[in-house]
């Protein structure tokens, strides 16, 4: 089984957002300051699994490819976190 893994530091919206085609996902920055983010993804067949890191607070929507589950974990932050809502 073939494994790929991508990974992504950037200051651009639009780089992030295109960085996975075949997600529909746009992000809009809500606080004040220079962007800086950071994408990892790794994929074995039909499992992924998505690594972010904003530096900035992110209003983030979208939609999964057909077929996706997606799941959201925070695992080290300051306050309050919310996936899809």
């Amino acid at each position: 089984m073939d494994i790929n893994v991508f990974q992504l530091e950037s200051q651009d919206f639009a780089e992030m957002e295109q960085a996975l085609s075949s997600w529909d996902h746009q992000y809009r920055q809500m606080s004040s300051g220079t962007f800086r983010g950071m994408l990892q993804h790794t994929q074995s067949g039909a499992c992924g699994i998505f690594r972010n890191r904003w530096e900035r607070a992110i209003h983030y929507e979208g939609t999964a490819p057909a077929g996706t589950i997606g799941l959201a974990i925070s695992l080290a932050q300051n306050g309050d976190a919310r996936w899809d809502g």
